[in-house]
């Protein structure tokens, strides 16, 4: 008699980290390989995972994803899809982050007043917060990458 045990699940197809957008949908999908059938678990910052308003967690045959609706800042984490039968089992991790819009302003304290002569320079710090909304003085940036990495900025 021969017998023939299988083989453990190993994700052929991961998903890949994700930055969403604010009221989007997102959905995270793997491709499995090995003997069926697997038991498929999703999970997010290592809670379960499982169907509701806010998920749609699918399993068929070598498929299994989980759709998330409506992406929100809760949703931002770290994704963990497990696989296992009889013979073992995989793992596979996706990270979403949400992007958008970064509002940013400038904050300083009272400056002194200068006089300076053409070619001189006027060195002062600033700080460029985050913000839901931004108060009246502030502008919106239109390069706020460029910006938040750079130590040295000349007006």
């Amino acid at each position: 008699i021969l017998f023939f045990p299988g083989e453990p699940p190993v994700f052929s197809r991961k998903p890949s980290p994700v930055d969403m957008l604010k009221g989007t949908e997102v959905n995270l999908e793997c491709e499995i390989s090995g003997t069926p059938p697997f038991d498929v678990t999703w999970y997010k910052d290592r809670r379960q995972i499982r169907s509701s308003k806010k998920y749609k967690v699918t399993a068929k045959n070598y498929h299994t994803s989980v759709r998330i609706l409506n992406v929100e800042a809760a949703d931002v984490g770290e994704y963990q899809c497990k696989a296992q039968n009889d013979v073992g089992s995989d793992t596979c991790f996706c990270t979403v982050k949400l992007k958008g819009k970064v509002l940013a302003h400038m904050l300083s304290a009272v400056l002194p007043m200068a006089l300076l002569l053409p070619g001189e320079y006027l060195s002062f710090t600033c700080f460029l917060l985050e913000r839901k909304r931004p108060p009246s003085f502030a502008r919106k940036l239109k390069d706020i990458d460029d910006m938040i990495n750079t130590t040295t900025l000349h007006f």
